[in-house]
């Protein structure tokens, strides 16, 4: 699912950048990583706290790429850095990822992002309250590009959209 919903906003994103043109365009995708079960000992959802990491891949989309060509590149890439301690790395450099970010405030971090934090297992009633959804979104607009941030609640995927001014521009 994460790897579609990148491989959908990778094309959405080339189609923005390159309208009607038949041309190659080089594009980025960041995705958050849930860093919790990755870290001895591991870390309980019943501890508050942000801890996420990320990993970037570059993509060229061309006139003739496949969605599922593209998904599975982009899954490839990701299993890669999950496999290794590259996962951490972006944790480490969060510092000096946002000095970059608020020294050039226009400048893009990755074209596209997706951060999905999967299915959410809460109950959905609560005595005369119930929850009909459950919506997130992470201040990415910070790095720049078109992010979504995606989950599963109830059976029913929800999808908020984010952009930045140099985004759009």
């Amino acid at each position: 699912v994460h790897a579609a919903l990148c491989a959908a906003m990778l094309f959405a994103a080339g189609r923005k950048i390159t309208p009607g043109k038949k041309t190659n365009v080089n594009l980025s995708c960041w995705s958050s990583i849930n860093l919790r079960n990755r870290l001895q000992p591991k870390v309980s959802d019943e501890h508050l706290g942000v801890l996420v990491s990320g990993d970037i891949s570059c993509h060229n989309l061309r006139t003739n790429t496949s969605f599922w060509d593209l998904a599975c590149d982009r899954r490839q890439q990701m299993e890669a850095s999950l496999e290794s301690e590259r996962v951490f790395c972006s944790a480490l450099l969060i510092e000096l990822l946002t000095d970059f970010l608020l020294t050039y405030p226009r400048q893009m971090f990755a074209t596209v992002g997706v951060t999905n934090i999967g299915r959410v297992n809460i109950p959905a009633n609560y005595g005369v309250f119930e929850l009909e959804e459950i919506s997130f979104v992470p201040a990415l607009g910070a790095f720049g590009g078109l992010c979504v941030a995606a989950l599963t609640f109830e059976e029913k995927m929800v999808l908020n959209f984010m952009f930045s001014e140099p985004a759009i521009s």
